[in-house]
């Protein structure tokens, strides 16, 4: 959710040689989603959505994707500036979409110096002039505060409940005071006076206010991957439960980019040809499968305005709670507001359905280049502090390789593998179950945090130098190799 790199899929000319049969096939996934969600968001041209179960806090709901779509079409309306004005709910400001007439006017004179003129545009091409601007001109680094501030009577505050967090974002970025942090993460006027997008939530803030400045109607979207990527029972269901080649490859590559935290995104639809058009970002028409963005994105939500949302109030509550290891009345397992109970698909249904091999090849080869166990004192002074209760944490540096060399695939299956690291000291042989929490970044590979159990880990020799290899479990049915030939010291 913090950080989101920005790409769009490309999907092979195979996909929609057919449209009906790439409009058949479709993912089924049971979701429990920590409420508010809006079963109108829910239903759209990508995906279909019944509510199964109102339990209070949260709701169950059957939620059928079409992933093969691709992008939304999009059309133009040259009339766009005397049609759109029908829809005043979506174009006046709001608590956090903030304009006014002489952020309007500054904003007008802004585009004319980059040569933009929304009077000789249809609504189309403004909306993809200006978000690319947008892009170039202001600043990606910002304060993630937007679930951490509650409105009273119109004005900011924030809850005691949230304080640490905000303190957090606030000094991270050399900010002093509670309002600086608003005008450089949740007021879009402010934000666009101070020239920052921030991430996602701010960054929708910030569309949001400047588009209905510009007279296009603009709308919040909430959206969720399809599964929690901290549960790794829900990250195997995806490979064991989706038979398309190509949507499974963007599910794991999309969803290991989540994996180890709190993962959700936020972007706009702006009213564009005489219809709702989602905007992530500068991609207009956004499709739902995309590996850059969670695999498969589940809209749950969408609102006027960030104050209309009631996220803070349930979303930022638990994903704090659960940070401080505090009691929330929901338990849904992770820091994440949201799970997946169940996915399946309907290819065994579609006879004659094309399915070429997926775009990242299996098996998978892993290396393991260097290794650390706490203690150790060459550690990293990045790692020398990183400390798990009960648990002792090994740390590794490996590389993988795949068809597009990247690292959202082993992120993925150390996840949901939990491979044994084997320990080998002449006839001492150690078997160990580890479990993945996180990754550091290293100069030139990926390096990730796993924890054993602190009562195995004395099964090995003090002062000892044990080689080390790795094996993935006998239930890995998709073809992984990891291999290593590096020796670690137990202090």
């Amino acid at each position: 959710m913090r950080k989101v790199i920005l790409a769009a899929i490309a999907m092979g000319p195979w996909l929609f040689g057919n449209a009906a049969m790439a409009a058949d096939y479709v993912i089924h996934n049971r979701m429990e989603i920590l409420k508010p969600i809006k079963l109108s968001a829910m239903n759209n041209d990508s995906q279909d959505a019944v509510l199964v179960e109102d339990k209070g806090e949260t709701a169950i709901v059957d939620i059928t994707y079409h992933p093969l779509v691709g992008d939304q079409v999009v059309q133009e309306n040259p009339n766009w500036q005397s049609d759109d004005k029908a829809m005043p709910e979506y174009l006046k400001p709001g608590l956090t979409s903030n304009w006014d007439l002489q952020m309007q006017k500054d904003l007008i004179a802004a585009l004319a110096m980059a040569g933009i003129d929304p009077n000789k545009l249809t609504d189309k091409q403004l909306v993809q002039q200006v978000s690319n601007w947008l892009l170039k001109n202001f600043n990606a680094e910002g304060p993630f505060i937007a679930y951490y501030v509650d409105f009273k009577n119109g004005q900011p505050y924030v809850r005691d409940e949230f304080r640490k967090e905000f303190e957090q974002e606030k000094s991270s970025f050399g900010l002093t005071t509670d309002q600086q942090a608003f005008d450089h993460g949740l007021f879009g006027k402010a934000m666009f006076y101070n020239r920052i997008h921030g991430s996602c939530t701010p960054s929708s803030i910030l569309w949001t206010t400047v588009f209905r400045a510009l007279g296009i109607p603009t709308r919040i979207v909430e959206t969720t991957p399809p599964v929690d990527a901290n549960d790794s029972s829900q990250l195997k269901n995806i490979v064991n439960a989706v038979g398309d080649n190509v949507v499974r490859s963007t599910l794991v590559t999309g969803v290991g980019v989540g994996a180890g935290g709190w993962a959700n995104h936020t972007f706009v639809e702006v009213f564009v040809g005489k219809k709702w058009v989602r905007l992530n970002y500068n991609k207009l028409g956004q499709a739902i499968l995309d590996p850059y963005y969670f695999g498969m994105l589940t809209i749950v939500n969408h609102f006027k305005d960030w104050s209309d949302s009631g996220l803070v109030d349930t979303w930022g509550l638990h994903a704090v709670s659960v940070m401080d290891g505090k009691s929330f009345p929901v338990n849904l397992g992770s820091v994440n507001p949201y799970r997946s109970l169940g996915l399946s698909d309907n290819l065994n249904q579609l006879a004659g359905f094309p399915n070429p091999p997926g775009r990242l090849n299996f098996p998978l080869t892993a290396t393991v280049n260097q290794m650390w166990t706490q203690n150790d004192p060459t550690l990293p002074p990045l790692l020398q502090q990183m400390s798990v209760p009960g648990y002792t944490l090994i740390f590794a540096e490996m590389s993988e390789r795949d068809k597009n060399g990247n690292y959202t695939w082993l992120k993925f299956l150390l996840k949901i593998l939990s491979p044994e690291f084997i320990f080998t000291n002449g006839a001492d042989q150690q078997k160990l179950s580890t479990q993945y929490v996180g990754t550091y970044s290293s100069d030139t590979n990926q390096g990730f945090i796993l924890i054993i159990p602190s009562s195995d880990y004395q099964k090995l020799k003090l002062g000892a130098s044990y080689s080390v290899s790795v094996s993935a479990p006998s239930d890995a049915n998709f073809g992984v190799s990891i291999l290593s030939g590096v020796v670690a010291k137990i202090y």
